[in-house]
């Protein structure tokens, strides 16, 4: 291969490299100053010269320097948000200096519609003031999981009201029910403190630290956004490269992303490359993220690489498949050409086979503080092992893009041995050291080492599976020392979580968000060990949806560990965790695995001594379908009519590049009857799909049934079958004589339910057991009390919800996204010796039932306490979230 040897004096590196083809190019010590972002051609390997450590570099430097008032002052003519003085990161004037204030006052309240958030705020008396930059200055808000940055229209002093240039994306009340926290950046006036800066008129105003002088200090400010592009190339190389100094701000209408800063881009940036590598390079001091993996990208390696300082996060593997409903001027690519920064016009699929392996990830979201260190989209088949990932504000690493069972090309991805920790760091919520979004067939979490994970509010998990995950084997983790769950499950399907370590969380070790009828996942051979005794946490009303195996289980100071309000002799009454044990040896099984796994280089960040990496020869490790065998899916929920027959089918596809056959046989437990071919037999090829189906017919007096497939060829694959019984109403009877219909809750019986229409009237009466009664009128979900969902005909949205609690009655006023009070919900109750009794009543029309009706769709939720502190949600027809549509809801018959 040619050799080309440069040194820092090449005057244009971008216009050397246009011209080379299939060969190396090696860089001497210094630094290039860009004019342009470099591109590579075919075979073209751009490397450090042997012992060297040359810096490209997208900034400029700053000289001409005057002094006014003690600030050193220079003319530039180009805008920026980072400065680096003598190599080293220098904030932007902020206000408060350390800490957040929260706004005092929304006058727009409050919105559940995203992008149709908040257009003001009001700030309490010394907070702000109108600031002689006032339209270069920056608001940032935090909320929940993200940040925004907010461009100021107007301040008004006298009533303390700031008006943003576009609206935020949400109402700006935080996770803990205040007012949102925020900052400011780049008001003149808050420039006092030595190292700050100020861009303001087209002058940077810097206020140097002690010792520093205009000739004794560098000052860079960062000029192209785009250091590298590898684009429509195949095996070009980056080899020994510090890269640093890339800028990028958000368009003057855009204030952010609402998840995981994905609409931010990578200061080198893959499109259409194939079989390229980035290998022993470092990323630093650079606004967005490191490195991003784009459209037509295939088999591409980041290897060996250290990615820090970063104003977003490490790597990000990306594809929106909802780009076209989300290019609108009030959402995430607003002001943003789309195919400039890579998210359209390629006639390609999604990136797909990535490696990132043995890098060393951290000290990221400086400015976009809720990037991740490692962020796959909607991609394939990528792996992510063996790096050390930590000091971050938000997740570590992030797989998935879709949510609800949503269809994706997220499948067979495979992220092991990586040591994630200290995420976090009690700035934002609703996260987890690793993340999963949506299904994911295929996917594997192995091996991984996860700990010290804390949150502002609420989510801070070792290993988070949220919306819909399924087909996701979780194995062999050790994780620990977690601020809330060590494993928390939101919802989703046939996930396998077996021989892991979870253990010394600070709430429970394994927590579930939302109960759906479906097999979410089989929890079997884990050492549990808990720092308290909760070991489930959330909502477990039907424990069934999860199957619990030879687990071992032990509580800090011998404590008995408890499982959703039970015993572990109750929990096992239940049919769970047979062959599980409580057992002290579970704190030495969780020591011995800690040690081994720190003592493993790789994995540990004692494998990296030096602060930049070392280059290393590795072989390409690109996970494939054959992996995990032909992938399966099967309805995500099914509720089945007592009596009648239900078709169950399931699909097998072939994702592998070899053809696939097998053969397998349904099998049902509990009261049900299978008919059809139970027995079948498949043989497809690459990208070929069956569909097999039976018929389920459940017995009425069951209330559901696990339905499984047996093959060796297929994976684990079940789903379980809810029996919905419709709820019977004699018109005209009174309540008190209508049949008493039972909603129970981690197996006991929690409240007993009567239903009448009488003339026009529905009426309720609710006997409810409730060890702790605490309504909450301000968010009547959150306290003891009932919530009622109707779908209505007659209004715009397609359900209704109300509120029956003792003491009052209310319903959600959908259009302004408030609870508000009800007056024509007659409601009272009467304290009983567990809990109390509630008797409600209303017009049918109330709830958009016609009074000759002679069925209608409802759903109920009563919120109670089996214990002290103990609150759980029984469900009438076990239906999902009642407001995301009809999923579960029952119906009511009428009859004389």
């Amino acid at each position: 291969m040619k050799i080309l040897s440069l040194n820092a004096a090449v005057p244009d590196l971008a216009a050397v490299l246009r011209e080379v083809r299939n060969a190396r190019v090696e860089l001497a010590d210094g630094v290039y100053f860009l004019r342009g972002p470099l591109r590579l051609n075919d075979g073209v390997t751009l490397a450090a010269a042997a012992g060297a450590r040359p810096v490209i570099s997208g900034g400029a430097r700053i000289t001409g320097w005057h002094v006014e008032n003690g600030r050193w002052v220079a003319s530039v003519d180009w805008p920026f948000t980072q400065l680096f003085v003598n190599g080293e990161r220098r904030p932007r004037a902020r206000w408060p200096k350390t800490g957040f204030f929260h706004f005092e006052a929304l006058p727009d309240g409050r919105s559940t519609t995203w992008y149709q958030g908040a257009t003001r705020a009001v700030y309490a008396p010394g907070e702000c003031w109108r600031w002689s930059n006032l339209d270069e200055v920056r608001l940032v808000p935090l909320h929940g999981w993200f940040e925004q940055h907010l461009r100021i229209a107007t301040l008004d002093e006298a009533t303390r009201t700031i008006t943003f240039v576009k609206r935020a994306f949400s109402d700006l009340h935080d996770e803990t029910g205040k007012n949102a926290r925020y900052y400011v950046e780049n008001a003149f006036e808050t420039l006092t403190e030595p190292g700050e800066w100020c861009l303001t008129g087209g002058k940077l105003f810097y206020l140097p630290r002690d010792g520093e002088t205009p000739d004794n200090t560098e000052v860079i400010a960062p000029r192209l956004a785009t250091l590298v592009r590898l684009e429509d190339c195949r095996e070009a190389r980056l080899e020994g490269l510090i890269f640093q100094h890339a800028e990028w701000e958000l368009p003057p209408q855009n204030v952010g992303a609402v998840q995981a800063a994905f609409n931010v881009p990578g200061a080198i940036q893959l499109r259409g490359a194939v079989d390229c590598e980035i290998a022993g390079c470092t990323v630093r001091q650079v606004a967005g993220y490191a490195i991003e993996v784009q459209l037509g990208s295939v088999r591409n390696r980041i290897v060996n690489c250290h990615l820090h300082d970063l104003g977003a996060g490490g790597v990000k593997i990306n594809h929106e498949r909802a780009l076209a409903a989300r290019c609108t001027e009030d959402e995430a690519f607003a002001g943003m050409d789309v195919v400039e920064y890579g998210w359209a016009g390629r006639e390609v699929t999604e990136p797909a086979q990535t490696e990132i392996a043995r890098c060393r990830i951290h000290d990221g979201g400086k400015i976009f503080h809720s990037a991740v260190g490692v962020w796959i989209g909607d991609s394939g088949f990528n792996h992510v092992h063996h790096n050390d990932i930590f000091d971050l504000y938000y997740t570590g690493i992030s797989c998935g893009w879709s949510w609800n069972y949503a269809p994706t090309q997220c499948v067979g991805n495979v992220i092991e041995y990586n040591h994630v920790h200290h995420i976090g760091r009690k700035l934002l919520s609703d996260m987890g050291a690793i993340y999963l979004l949506g299904y994911q067939p295929g996917g594997v979490v192995r091996g991984n080492h996860v700990h010290d994970v804390s949150c502002y509010g609420y989510g801070s998990s070792g290993i988070y599976t949220d919306q819909g995950s399924s087909f996701i084997v979780i194995e062999d983790n050790v994780v620990h020392h977690t601020q809330t769950d060590a494993l928390s499950i939101h919802y989703g399907s046939g996930l396998t979580v077996r021989n892991n370590v979870f253990a010394l969380s600070q709430s429970s070790l394994l927590a579930r968000g939302r109960e759906e009828s479906v097999l979410t996942a089989v929890v079997e051979n884990n050492i549990f060990y808990g720092a308290q005794p909760q070991m489930l946490g959330y909502f477990w009303s039907n424990p069934r949806t999860m199957i619990f195996r030879n687990n071992r289980y032990w509580v800090q100071g011998g404590q008995p560990p408890m499982f959703a309000g039970m015993t572990f002799e109750d929990w096992q009454a239940l049919g769970q965790d047979a062959g599980s044990v409580v057992d002290p040896s579970v704190v030495t099984e969780y020591e011995r695995r800690l040690a081994a796994i720190l003592n493993e280089p790789v994995v540990s960040a004692r494998r990296y001594p030096a602060l930049e990496p070392r280059l290393e020869v590795g072989t390409p490790t690109f996970p494939t379908a054959a992996d995990g065998g032909p992938l399966t899916k099967m309805p995500s929920v099914v509720y089945v009519p007592a009596g009648q027959p239900q078709r169950l089918s399931l699909t097998v596809t072939n994702r592998d590049r070899e053809p696939k056959q097998g053969r397998g046989r349904f099998h049902v437990s509990g009261a049900a009857v299978l008919t059809g071919a139970v027995d079948f037999r498949f043989q497809l090829e690459p990208g070929q799909r069956a569909v097999f189906a039976v018929d389920v017919t459940l017995s009425p007096t069951t209330d559901s049934a696990l339905v499984t497939v047996d093959s060796a060829e297929l994976p684990v694959v079940g789903q379980l079958l809810t029996c919905r019984q419709d709820l019977l109403v004699r018109r005209g009877v009174p309540v008190e004589q209508q049949p008493v219909r039972e909603l129970r809750a981690g197996g006991q019986v929690v409240a007993r339910l009567q239903l009448a229409i009488v003339g026009d009237q529905l009426q309720f009466r609710v006997a409810v057991r409730d060890a702790e009664v605490r309504p909450n009128t301000e968010q009547p979900w959150a306290g003891s009390g009932i919530e009622l969902f109707f779908e209505s005909a007659v209004t715009h949205h397609r359900t209704q919800q109300f509120f029956l609690f003792p003491g009052g009655a209310a319903r959600h006023d959908h259009a302004n996204a408030k609870v508000v009070s009800e007056p024509a919900l007659v409601c009272s109750h009467q304290p009983t010796s567990d809990g109390y009794v509630l008797t409600a009543e209303a017009p049918l029309q109330l709830f958009g039932v016609a009074p000759e009706t002679s069925e209608f769709h409802m759903e109920m939720f009563v919120n109670t306490h089996t214990a002290p502190g103990k609150r759980v949600q029984a469900k009438l027809f076990g239906g999902c979230y009642g407001w995301m549509g009809l999923d579960g809801w029952g119906t009511v018959r009428v009859r004389p």
